[in-house]
């Protein structure tokens, strides 16, 4: 009995292993077409104009501050290292808040798309599920109540 359930296992993993890559592909394949779908009705020799209408400095400006977006972002996970009492390099911690960021922002469902790049981050660095788990929970708690107050401030200052 336990002979077929392993048999069965390993048969599910072999296949599971060898539709990864072709999930992988099709997955990515129908993200381009949608983009391409999606994009289709704008040309580059259009775009080029709208662009260089902008004073540089704007464009500058518009990039400076989302490069210093990004870098304040990554102290939530420096924060939740803390919290959760375990120490990683900076620049650890910073790559993967990173990139769950760039990921969450562009493809959204960011509690989904986040939380698993943290957790292949973390997980190669050797922390368990559980302190990963709690970095999740305590990034995206921060993020939320921060949200809120802002939300609240603005709301307060410029009410409609």
């Amino acid at each position: 009995m336990a002979t077929n359930s392993q048999e069965r296992s390993t048969t599910i993993q072999t296949y599971w292993k060898r539709a990864k890559p072709l999930l992988i592909v099709a997955i990515l394949t129908g993200a381009l077409l949608l983009l391409y779908r999606q994009l289709r009705t704008y040309h580059y020799h259009d775009l080029v104009p709208q662009v260089k209408a902008y004073p540089r400095w704007t464009i500058a400006l518009a990039l400076a501050i989302t490069a210093c977006n990004y870098f304040i972002l990554t102290f939530y996970d420096v924060l939740a290292m803390r919290y959760i009492k375990k120490s990683l390099p900076h620049r650890n911690v910073a790559l993967a808040s990173f990139m769950s960021y760039v990921f969450s922002y562009n493809i959204g469902l960011s509690l989904f798309g986040s939380s698993t790049i943290r957790y292949r981050f973390y997980a190669s660095w050797k922390l368990d599920g559980n302190d990963i788990a709690r970095i999740i929970a305590f990034c995206v708690t921060t993020f939320w109540i921060g949200l809120a107050t802002m939300g609240g401030i603005s709301l307060a200052l410029t009410p409609t």
